[in-house]
């Protein structure tokens, strides 16, 4: 089946400035284009759409059973294009944050500035301006380093109370779950400690998070103990705290230490007190992990181990011969990938890795620049740089580098570690250029290369999480996640001029909502950001939106295959020439209607036989090659198409049939359904005035 909902609320944003503030919440298009002064050199701003789907009913569906593995298609009528480029993308992303739609127009004087705009999302709240990181916690079963893992929906688990002190009203402290938290309580100047014991390997790395809120706790002390009894200080452990302040994710990364007595329990210790009088005070734990460290989304991960030659990702580019004697190679020798020039020669080692735009990074690799000079003061090349190299050709500046990691020249020997945020989607080439500015022979090394997508937290420390979407922010236009936290996948449409409407897949958005991981905020649909701050003009791409007084407004499409095919004692249609019928069509449902739709099929001349029931009354089956779609009557356009896994004729001992909904069409008009029947190498479709009306 293929069942359609309608936006709950849509509206263009506007980046110039006549427009920046103004609502478009009830104008019949939405509007992707890029704008220009009169006299068409300037560049005013971008445009970009907002749309958000009442999903409840599909929700209820899935959790009735009566939607199963769908798949979602965001679907919107193009009205017209001008001055676009032959080929571009538009991206749809998830929302960050929602918004309220307005009522105002764009042709409205004076403009209407009420709700969402480019500048706010709704009358009094604007639109974000930051960017940061959004992670979907570590899911435990797919964590085999998983040393402890509380989430606290049944029992209290592995922590115990020790150290404890009655308060002066002779009540003592106390442990116990409650509601899925970790319940911590103390009375009139008593308190204790909640002490997990954890048996962690010795040099192993480890991450250790959960959720905290000291409530009305005066405080809550906050250690992790060695094997020897010394406890881990700032110097050894990366996010370090010692005091819960607040509801807040608190996460920290340390390295097991050595055994003391042949033992190598570690401690957890949280120490809470109640110094507030007789009433009592509590504080909750939740979603306790500890696990060694698990390295998620490597792209690359090169660290030479093999002998020979360069290895078939790595090419060597840019050749540099400034003396006919001069050479240039790159080999693999001892678990590092060197790099050789002489006599004044030297090139580019690069490779190439496809990367998400706006999206961020983290690259690493240990250099070693050997014997190949420093030109300081030249502006020559040093004997080593490197650098990242956008699809454009653009070199990744230091505005693009995270925590003022940006380095490009090595002079000496390093670790280096870089965060970065790619600009533009495709392949980026990540370069070491190298060279000898003398005679004689030079060479250096790389090792352990590596490049992963990236959680970034303060610090140097990262946040350990399976999937992440970052949300991206700017002074305007909407906040919006960069992935799916399901797959980490994004979803474009590559148009051609020959490409007018956006149907674009966003099954594992809508996924992501359902799921919990994020809240139902709707979707943005925008050029990329390169596209958007380029000097190419791009024209403008006009949509039909849910105040369209067509019937093209944007749909949200739930696209599942419902078909079942058990004939029973039922024979199957021979034969070429079929003619088909509808048993029990109405001619009006209510758009709040559920059908199961009757389709027969006889052979138009059956064989002749000598029965005592007539063959044109014998019901046959048809293959299970037969479909339906739906079309406009008047228009005659197709708003269901013939698809081949999610419009196929069921069948049941009774003969074949379709389940429809009739609240996925708009009301109050004329539709059709058309078949289609592939049999015997032919296809044949009949349009026989199969015709009903939904009204409300």
């Amino acid at each position: 089946m293929i069942y359609r909902i309608y936006p709950s609320k849509d509206a263009t944003l506007y980046e110039d400035t006549p427009r920046k503030e103004q609502n478009t919440g009830k104008d019949e298009i939405l509007e992707i284009g890029k704008f220009y002064d009169t006299d068409n050199t300037s560049l005013l701003g971008n445009s970009r759409a907002v749309l958000e789907f009442d999903l409840t009913s599909i929700s209820q569906s899935i959790v009735s059973g009566d939607i199963s593995s769908p798949q979602y298609r965001l679907r919107v009528e193009n009205i017209e294009s001008r001055e676009i480029e032959s080929d571009y993308d538009l991206f749809v992303y998830p929302l960050y944050e929602g918004f309220t739609e307005g009522v105002g127009s764009e042709a409205d004087t004076p403009h209407n500035t009420k709700h969402v705009s480019w500048v706010s999302r709704s009358l009094s709240e604007a639109w974000d301006i930051t960017n940061s990181t959004v992670g979907k916690p570590v899911d435990p079963a797919s964590i085999p380093s998983l040393e402890a893992y509380y989430n606290f929906t049944a029992n209290v688990g592995g922590f115990e109370m020790v150290d404890p002190i009655k308060g002066t009203d002779g009540n003592s402290p106390s442990l116990e779950v409650s509601g899925g938290l970790l319940i911590l309580s103390a009375s009139n100047y008593g308190g204790a400690t909640a002490n997990l014991s954890a048996s962690l390997d010795e040099g192993e790395v480890y991450t250790l998070s959960f959720q905290a809120n000291k409530l009305t706790l005066s405080g809550i002390d906050f250690r992790v103990y060695k094997p020897d009894g010394s406890y881990y200080d700032d110097t050894e452990v990366d996010g370090y705290f010692d005091t819960l302040e607040g509801d807040k994710l608190y996460e920290m990364k340390f390295s097991g230490s050595a055994a003391f007595n042949g033992s190598d329990v570690h401690k957890v210790q949280f120490t809470f007190f109640d110094d507030n009088g007789v009433d009592g005070s509590q504080g909750s734990l939740d979603n306790f992990y500890i696990y060694s460290v698990v390295e998620e989304s490597v792209i690359v991960f090169d660290q030479f181990n093999i002998d020979g030659d360069i290895p078939s990702t790595y090419v060597i580019n840019d050749v540099i011969l400034n003396d006919e004697n001069s050479n240039h190679s790159a080999i693999v020798d001892g678990f590092e990938l060197v790099m050789s020039a002489s006599n004044f020669g030297g090139a580019t080692l690069n490779r190439k890795v496809s990367l998400q735009d706006e999206a961020i990074y983290t690259a690493s690799f240990n250099v070693d620049p050997g014997t190949f000079p420093s030109l300081d003061g030249s502006g020559d090349i040093l004997g080593i740089q490197f650098d990242i190299q956008e699809p454009d050709g653009r070199i990744i500046d230091s505005s693009q580098y995270l925590q003022d990691t940006y380095v490009s020249e090595f002079t000496s020997s390093q670790n280096v570690t870089l965060y970065f945020t790619a600009e533009q989607s495709g392949n980026h080439n990540i370069r070491w250029t190298f060279f000898g500015s003398g005679s004689g022979d030079f060479s250096g090394s790389i090792d352990n290369v590596k490049l992963q997508s990236s959680n970034i937290s303060t610090g140097s420390a990262f946040t350990d999480f399976k999937y992440d979407a970052h949300f991206i922010s700017n002074s305007g236009g909407g906040t919006w996640f960069t992935s799916s936290f399901a797959t980490g996948n994004y979803y474009k449409q590559s148009f051609t001029k020959y490409t007018d409407n956006l149907d674009v897949e966003v099954t594992d958005y809508i996924t992501d909502f359902f799921n919990g991981d994020r809240t139902n905020n709707g979707f943005i649909v925008k050029k990329s950001k390169v596209d958007e701050e380029s000097t190419t003009k791009f024209g403008s791409i006009k949509f039909f939106s849910s105040d369209t007084n067509t019937i093209y407004p944007p749909v949200l499409e739930t696209r599942w295959d419902d078909s079942v095919f058990q004939t029973g004692s039922l024979d199957p249609l021979s034969g070429d020439d079929i003619i088909l019928y509808v048993k029990n069509l109405g001619t009006e449902y209510k758009e709040t209607s559920k059908g199961k739709i009757r389709v027969f099929g006889r052979e138009r001349f059956p064989a002749r036989t000598f029965s005592t029931t007539s063959n044109y009354k014998l019901v046959k089956y048809l293959p299970t090659t037969s479909y339906y779609s739906v079309v406009d009557a008047d228009t005659e356009q197709v708003i269901i198409p013939f698809d081949t896994n999610y419009t196929k004729l069921s069948c049941d001992s009774e003969g074949n049939y379709f389940n429809f909904w009739f609240n996925g069409l708009q009301p109050e008009r004329f539709y059709k359904f058309v078949f289609r029947v592939d049999l015997n190498g032919t296809t044949k479709y009949y349009d026989d005035n199969f015709y009903f009306k939904v009204v409300r």
